[in-house]
């Protein structure tokens, strides 16, 4: 389809659209530009086009001619496109720009203010039309290499009156340009036909060899990879990561999807493989992929949908065996040709279950699911772990012959929290799933597996996107336990009164404190309001004057405070309605489990999108939040934004945890980190000390951050955060860009969640 073609003031012409080779969807498409039927210019169609949809297919691709207006065009000339060498003529001929028109000309504000890695980011905005979205793309020469839309939410641009703040980009150059150590671009903007900045930037790239091509690269190339890889760990080393969107999954796993495999399989070792399901077609599928495997199983059993473990020809008996390595699959699941030696040897290594990262089939194709290392807390509300998984039929003693398939996973869980050997994870794509699979009866075993573990619950279906996401309403062993909650402040009225009355109003808890820590405040009407809420006795004024040190305020609060669990809540913190009386109940009820030491719920800004979904360690140096700035309502990757899970930290802005365990730690670091990550460093000593730090996005609560203290981007505060910053890369290297709980296949540039390691990380020896 030939969209669209319009010209600068200076005669540049620019031909847009898209097409789509039907016979070859992945071989690259040349098309023509004519005037009067004559070949002008030609281009590569080879930009993504992801607003097309479904209506075009995911093969289409979007062109960008680019030139001077040619001489032969004159006033009636008509435009059109075809594939280059064909007599295909492209929908949509027009006529040619008339010569000397005074283009409709656009003044826009904006800039480039970010390269991460092959990602150029910044901001464009027209205050003519503040509800446009502009284009911009990205150019070497007079080539367009990459595009994208202006319609990214960011705060700092809302808050600096930029209209609705949704005028930024992130734009990803194509994986083919990471072989390059270094591009001059140039940002341009669409509908000006003019460079957003006079200077070109510079993106970087990591050149390396695909996966399985040194053997056969020549010394030349080999001393050109390692020159390379010297250049990219400086870059590392700085927090300088490259990562691609997933969009461009197949040329990742083009690079990336070939792992060493061991050699043979371990001596003494079988394996059992349980096809479960009542579809034909799909088990066969699943055979399939079994006799293509580099180890062929030694057994393979079949096991309807509603079938019991006792219903197996070998009885339930036949699970368990030393040096057996048990492997449930859905029909209709397939293994990568290598993955049952990858998981028996992990087995053989000492681990009770072993479990690969997956690909989900959509009708778009394949979406790889990167798995983060043993999550319990996902595990219990929904299958996150993949296809491929294998059990050690030494640790199924306890199967009883009327469990379901499912049964047989908290089975081997709940052997390895009683005997050691834990769970391992293989982060490579080892199997593929149908999209909306799902294990069945799967419920009923959590409830059986929380039994046994003494924790009772009631389990059923969540309300969330997430079609395979479980609620679990935990059953509380005595009363709830009595809360503090603990609202550092000084003056900013207008914030803490509207925190405190929507805490005060909307929560429906039977043993609260609110005690509201006082830095210092000299308003007279906040502290004629202070002076109020005392007198009503609906909170407790401690003052805590002296210079701001966020950690020393809540450290000696939590000294005053007289509840088992301490609620640390920032005076920006507000309870929507919509959060229901009994959210604070819901949190404080994750207590019950004794691993649990630290909990947070999702924050969101005024406007519903996603301040904090979590916390993820080694994101652009250091660490960062989640999903900020996505949809409320938004699942996120793999659900987390929308399922209870583990992960490494939370925000202080409102966090929950055992108030034993914080004294016990010592509570926030007053000293090195006054201001910022004492949170960060306080869950990572949690975790340190053997407790689990749990994100639940089941609870939305509002978070205006940083409305009183304002931000570290300050010049009168970059000192102070940047001598932070470095206490924590000190403190925490060894865990600092290896989070357990984000797969290293996940990249690390510009926000958790948006892309694909290039190259992946390894993860460090246990």
């Amino acid at each position: 389809m030939f969209e669209n073609v319009a010209e600068t003031g200076d005669g540049l012409w620019f031909a847009e659209g898209w097409v789509v080779d039907l016979e070859a969807s992945e071989r690259p498409v040349v098309v023509e530009l004519l005037v009067d039927g004559q070949g002008v210019a030609a281009a590569v169609a080879d930009l993504p086009r992801h607003d097309l949809g479904a209506a075009a297919g995911r093969s289409a691709r979007g062109f960008r001619i680019v030139r001077q207006r040619p001489g032969s065009a004159a006033a009636g000339s008509t435009m059109a496109v075809r594939v280059a060498n064909t007599d295909w003529l492209l929908p949509g001929s027009r006529p040619a720009p008339q010569p000397g028109a005074p283009p409709a000309r656009r003044h826009v504000r904006g800039d480039v203010d970010g390269v991460e890695g092959l990602t150029v980011s910044g901001w464009v905005h027209d205050p003519a039309a503040p509800a446009d979205r502009l284009s911009v793309d990205l150019m070497a020469g007079d080539r367009v290499i990459a595009s994208g839309r202006a319609d990214r939410f960011r705060s700092d641009l809302l808050d600096a009156g930029i209209g609705d703040g949704a005028h930024g980009f992130r734009v990803t150059l194509p994986p083919d340009f990471a072989h390059v150590a270094s591009h001059a671009v140039q940002v341009v903007v669409r509908e000006t036909g003019r460079p957003l900045n006079a200077d070109t930037v510079t993106v970087e790239g990591i050149p390396t060899l695909p996966a399985g091509t040194l053997e056969t690269a020549s010394e030349e190339e080999l001393r050109s990879q390692v020159t390379a890889l010297a250049c990219a760990l400086d870059r590392l080393t700085v927090g300088r990561q490259t990562s691609l969107p997933f969009r461009d999954y197949p040329a990742w796993k083009a690079m990336y999807g070939t792992a060493a495999t061991p050699a043979d399989a371990p001596q003494g070792w079988r394996c059992l493989v349980l096809v479960i399901g009542n579809d034909d077609d799909a088990s066969a599928r699943t055979e399939a992929s079994l006799a293509a495997q580099s180890r062929a199983p030694d057994c393979v059993l079949s096991l309807s949908a509603e079938g019991r473990i006792g219903d197996l020809d070998a009885g339930s008996g036949g699970l368990v065996a030393d040096r057996l390595a048990v492997v449930p699959l859905l029909a209709g699941e397939t293994l990568a040709p290598d993955a049952l030696v990858r998981l028996t040897s992990a087995l053989a290594g000492g681990a009770g279950i072993a479990y690969g990262d997956y690909e989900r089939m959509t009708d778009d194709g394949p979406e790889p699911l990167f798995s983060p290392d043993w999550n319990d807390s996902f595990f219990l509300h929904r299958h996150y772990i993949g296809p491929a998984c294998a059990i050690a039929g030494a640790r199924l003693g306890a199967v009883d012959p009327n469990d379901g398939p499912a049964d047989l996973f908290f089975r081997a869980v709940e052997a390895a929290m009683a005997e050691g050997g834990g769970v391992h994870h293989i982060p490579h794509i080892l199997a593929a799933r149908p999209d909306g699979a799902a294990w069945p009866d799967e419920a009923a075993a959590v409830e059986r597996h929380l039994s046994r573990r003494g924790l009772p619950a009631r389990v059923g279906p969540a309300s969330t996107a997430v079609p395979d996401a479980r609620s679990i309403d935990w059953e509380p062993r005595s009363a709830p336990p009595s809360v503090s909650v603990i609202v550092p402040t000084r003056d900013a009225l207008a914030l803490v009164q509207a925190c405190l009355d929507t805490l005060l109003h909307r929560t429906a808890y039977p043993a609260v404190e609110v005690i509201l820590a006082d830095n210092g405040s000299q308003d007279p009407a906040t502290l004629r309001y202070f002076a109020q809420m005392a007198r009503s006795g609906g909170i407790r004024i401690l003052p805590c004057p002296g210079p701001f040190n966020y950690a020393a305020i809540n450290n000696r609060a939590a000294v005053e405070a007289r509840g088992e669990i301490l609620a640390f809540v920032n005076n920006d913190i507000e309870i929507p309605e919509n959060a229901g009386a009994d959210w604070l109940v819901r949190l404080t009820a994750h207590f019950v489990r004794p691993e649990i030491g630290v909990v947070g719920p999702k924050l969101l800004y005024p406007n519903g999108m996603v301040q904090h979904g979590g916390v993820v360690l080694g994101v652009n140096g250091l660490a960062d939040h989640s999903f900020r700035h996505a949809r409320g309502d938004e699942p996120g990757y793999d659900g987390r934004l929308a399922v209870p899970h583990e992960v490494s930290a939370v925000t202080a802005a409102f966090l929950l945890t055992r108030r034993s365990l914080f004294l016990e730690l010592g509570g926030f670091d007053a000293e090195h980190l006054p201001v910022a990550f004492n949170d960060v460093d306080y869950c990572l000593k949690v975790g340190a000390a053997g407790q689990r730090v749990l994100f639940d996005p089941t609870v939305a609560l509002l978070h205006r951050e940083s409305a009183t203290r304002g931000t570290d981007s300050a010049p009168h505060r970059r000192g102070q955060a940047w001598r932070e910053n470095e206490c924590m890369k000190r403190r925490w290297a060894g865990i600092i860009g290896d989070d357990p709980f984000y797969n290293p296949n996940l990249g690390l540039d510009g926000l958790p969640f948006s892309g694909m390691a290039l190259p992946p990380r390894r993860r460090r020896a246990p």
